[in-house]
């Protein structure tokens, strides 16, 4: 791991990740987020009992969508995992809720909370999000679908993080993304989220892609070695040939300028299916209410 990912940030700058810990956590996985040390992590896929070892991990202020919204005695096993967000201290939550929308059947996978991060600058909306994969048919898109419209009508600055579950084609053009399903009527539910514009509803914009638009030799070499993408890899679906996707996400309003992304690869050996991303942002000055 490089050191500078230990560098100590200035006060307008801050650090963000985002992890599917796949419902497990041993001591590797633990560590990893602690010698990351994100000043903001978005996590997937936690459980009840886990989440003080997590929260402890950052050391700092935390929620999750299984304290927000508990799972009921009669609800199945894959309701005991849910999406959560960790502030290391001194950040602290201002507000918690999961969010409740038309169309989202599952609302401990979506949560949010304010937090004052810069003076001056409004509190930030984070969100944390954990899309189900296709196994539940129309409530993975319209599930995308719902949080994609209710980050629409949010003010101020915003930050997700999230386990999108798609795009199925996540093209080097944006123009040519391609949501996850195959059936036509869900691909522009999906789109709504992570689709391009004019597809996508909400005002936020994806981390890498906005770091690969100011780094245009990465860019290339991207495209030259994945002509059709991914622009990186967090996860692989199948058996023998093993797909790579890139599921994992990091989204901001134009409040915050983009220097830095990583997607690590220590994710997987410590102990998950799915990388790490960590991006390092800055507070912009000129946008503060965005």
């Amino acid at each position: 791991m490089s050191a500078d990912v230990h560098e100590s940030t200035t006060q307008h700058e801050f650090t963000v990740a985002t992890w599917n810990v796949a419902g497990r956590i041993r001591p590797a996985m633990l560590d990893v987020l602690a010698d990351v040390a994100p000043d903001i992590a978005f996590l997937q896929e936690v459980k009840i009992d886990q989440w003080p070892a997590w929260k402890q991990a950052v050391q700092g202020d935390g929620l999750t969508g299984l304290e927000l919204r508990p799972r009921a005695a009669d609800e199945g096993g894959n309701r005991g995992l849910g999406a959560a967000v960790l502030l290391r201290a001194p950040l602290q939550f201002s507000a918690a809720s999961v969010v409740e929308h038309p169309g989202f059947e599952w609302p401990e996978c979506a949560v949010t909370g304010l937090v004052a991060l810069a003076p001056g600058l409004p509190p930030t909306r984070l969100v944390g999000y954990h899309a189900l994969h296709g196994g539940y048919g129309q409530i993975k898109p319209k599930s995308s679908a719902a949080l994609a419209s209710w980050l629409a009508e949010q003010q101020g600055p915003m930050l997700v993080g999230m386990d999108a579950n798609s795009p199925e084609v996540d093209h080097p053009d944006e123009s040519s993304i391609e949501a996850f399903w195959s059936r036509p009527s869900t691909r522009p539910l999906e789109r709504s989220l992570v689709g391009p514009r004019p597809d996508r509803v909400h005002r936020l914009n994806d981390v890498w892609r906005t770091c690969l638009s100011a780094h245009p030799e990465e860019a290339d070499a991207i495209r030259n070695a994945s002509p059709t993408g991914p622009l990186a890899v967090t996860h692989w679906t199948g058996q023998q040939p093993r797909v790579p996707h890139r599921y994992d996400h990091i989204w901001a309003s134009d409040a915050f300028d983009v220097l830095e992304v990583r997607h690590m690869q220590e994710g997987f050996s410590a102990g998950s299916d799915h990388a790490l991303v960590w991006a390092r942002l800055r507070v912009n000055a000129g946008t503060g209410s965005t």
